[in-house]
């Protein structure tokens, strides 16, 4: 598939997605294996807009510092 026509497609199905994003963020999310996005960034992606990175990595990882500590003994 050509480069020109593969963006013919993608856009084809931002296109489709986006009159009915419910009903494909329900076919995608209940998809074994789907990467566990929040649904509001599923969302953003199938109206082919970005997704907050920020909200969907605080999902797997912290910032936070755990303040406890420990130390061997002898």
């Amino acid at each position: 598939v050509s480069i020109k026509r593969a963006e013919e497609l993608t856009l084809d199905c931002y296109e489709e997605w986006s009159e009915d994003s419910k009903y494909y963020q329900g076919q995608v999310t209940g998809t074994p294996g789907c990467l566990g996005f929040p649904l509001s960034q599923w969302t953003l992606l199938l109206q082919g807009r970005a997704p907050d990175l920020k909200k969907v990595l605080s999902r797997h990882y912290s910032t936070t510092i755990d303040p406890k500590q420990s130390q061997p003994l002898g």
